[in-house]
């Protein structure tokens, strides 16, 4: 949590990259990580397996919906209408999670935005669902790329 708290003193960009870095250094070092996961794909019927999956699912909701109040409420952004943030949480972890497993394969799919910034593609696509799911505090859309430069406006509050 710090080096978060750290990243969210720069712009978003900044912090999803950091985020997304992190999540696959964490998990590359963890072979207890890996073997869960390779559980998950081989027997995901297996009660024991099914209810793992649902505590994990319900753990991350657990922290990453307050995570994403908080990095709107830093980066001035107002979520819009109808959008149910729990949702956008699960799309961020499946990307995150899909990243670590090619990280781990040797793959490092690249996006290159309209500004010429190279990007892992599970962060860009993290951009991308925070410019679906928020406007600026005046309603306006943001483009990703907008969203890569938007610096915080106040400190990150976790917990």
């Amino acid at each position: 949590e710090p080096q978060l708290v750290e990243a969210a003193r720069g712009n978003l960009g900044g912090l999803v990259r950091r985020f997304i870095d992190a999540t696959y250094e964490q998990s590359a070092s963890s072979r207890v990580v890996r073997v869960a996961e390779a559980l998950q794909t081989l027997w995901p019927d297996y009660p024991p397996v099914r209810d793992a999956m649902a505590t994990y699912r319900e753990g991350r909701l657990q922290q990453y919906v307050p995570l994403f109040r908080s990095l709107a409420d830093a980066y001035a952004l107002r979520v819009r209408p109808h959008v149910d943030i729990a949702a956008i949480s699960w799309a961020f972890n499946g990307l995150h999670a899909r990243h670590v497993v090619e990280q781990l394969a040797g793959q490092h799919p690249v996006y290159v935005d309209q500004q010429g910034q190279e990007w892992t593609l599970a962060a860009y696509n993290c951009l991308m669902l925070v410019a679906g799911a928020c406007t600026d505090t005046d309603g306006a859309p943001l483009s990703p790329e907008q969203l890569a430069e938007r610096p915080a406006v106040r400190p990150l509050m976790l917990g």
